[in-house]
């Protein structure tokens, strides 16, 4: 799926034509369905559920790329419904906005059979969950959920399967305890020659939707926890304004999370101690389960129990190297959402300390660098 040469987009520009899922069965993941594009397959596979392979999931995986490159997607074999396609060209014409991209053309082939009649939509409300402090926040404050997805290939990649058989054996037993089940889905979406190569910010709310869809049998609302608080709606690839538009008639995204900062997620949490005995935040250290305590969102989090819940340690974050030596070895923030998460810190720090003014420097830093 090359970019179409830029004068020809003006004229005519050769469509996508949706992919057809076939099953496969994939050696160490279990058995799935896959899809081929630009001449190689991306795969979901599940060893706890059979998927459902539908037009929707599909088009939710193939409707960015043909946006980034300004090709029209058709449906020529599967059709989906008609509230669907309003709203991937809802969802599609969000981001063309943001990002500067010509409108997504949707476009249905000659003799395309109409969308069959859709079944009845399945109970139960499943939560994607990462073990960190977004989806554990959502995990104990949205009423009714009974499943927990948990999505191999996305943030623990495929070639860290030691992180990601950690954290699923973990998940197990929390989703037990709870009354819940898990459910497990492997992808080499993150690996694929094409999809890989999409900006992930823009593209990283995907995978869960194609996923939602490929689970419409096992539950039919789908909780995506927030990253940025309400107040600060930058554009990204999970958005409260752009979730929920991947959904159709049985399958309904809801966005959770907006009205608290990821501190003030941290102080609700205060007397889980599942969440401070596992919490998941990176995933470079899988022998030993634990955070590598240096990384940007690493030493964010270490700075949110800092200020949030003194006194209060977080068994996967390690103390090394010191916090303040941590701030002020990052030389900026560049991003201004990540930058409203340290003036939330800053803002709520009660000591004038080592840590404070290491955290002081680094928003001065960030901001010199914004505004020279």
């Amino acid at each position: 799926m090359t970019p179409a040469p830029q004068a020809a987009r003006a004229t005519c520009v050769e469509p996508v034509d949706l992919p057809a899922w076939y099953p496969l069965e994939v050696p160490g993941h279990g058995p799935g369905i896959a899809l081929d594009l630009d001449g190689a397959p991306v795969w979901f596979v599940s060893r706890d559920v059979e998927l459902a392979p539908g037009p929707e999931a599909a088009a939710c995986l193939v409707a960015y790329p043909c946006l980034a490159t300004g090709r029209p997607l058709r449906f020529s074999g599967q059709q989906p419904g008609e509230a669907f396609l309003a709203n991937v060209r809802g969802a599609t014409g969000l981001m063309a906005g943001w990002w500067g991209l010509a409108p997504l053309d949707t476009m249905v082939a000659p003799g395309c059979p109409p969308p069959p009649a859709a079944p009845a939509r399945a109970r139960g409300t499943a939560l994607f969950f990462s073990g960190g402090l977004d989806s554990y926040y959502s995990l104990f404050h949205f009423p009714g959920i009974d499943t927990l997805v948990f999505i191999t290939g996305y943030d623990a990649r495929l070639a860290n399967r030691a992180a990601a058989d950690r954290m699923i054996a973990e998940f197990r037993v929390l989703a037990a305890d709870r009354g819940q089940r898990l459910v497990t889905v492997s992808t080499n979406l993150r690996d694929h020659p094409l999809l890989g190569a999409q900006r992930w910010v823009r593209y990283c709310g995907v995978p869960q939707m194609v996923v939602a869809h490929l689970l419409a049998r096992e539950a039919s609302t789908f909780v995506v926890s927030s990253s940025h608080h309400g107040s600060h709606r930058v554009p990204w690839g999970s958005h409260p304004d752009l979730d929920w538009r991947w959904g159709n008639d049985r399958v309904a995204i809801e966005h959770f999370g907006l009205e608290c900062w990821r501190g003030d997620k941290l102080v609700a949490l205060a007397d889980q101690p599942i969440v401070h005995a596992t919490l998941r935040v990176c995933y470079p250290v899988p022998a030993e389960g634990r955070n590598c305590g240096h990384c940007e969102k690493c030493v964010r989090t270490r700075l949110h129990y800092h200020v949030g819940l003194p006194g209060v340690r977080c068994e996967t974050l390690p103390d090394e190297p010191p916090l303040a030596t941590a701030l002020d070895a990052m030389p900026l923030v560049e991003e201004p959402k990540l930058t409203e998460a340290y003036r939330w810190a800053l803002d709520h720090a009660s000591a004038d300390d080592e840590v404070t003014r290491a955290l002081a420097r680094l928003v001065a830093r960030s901001d010199g660098h914004r505004h020279p």
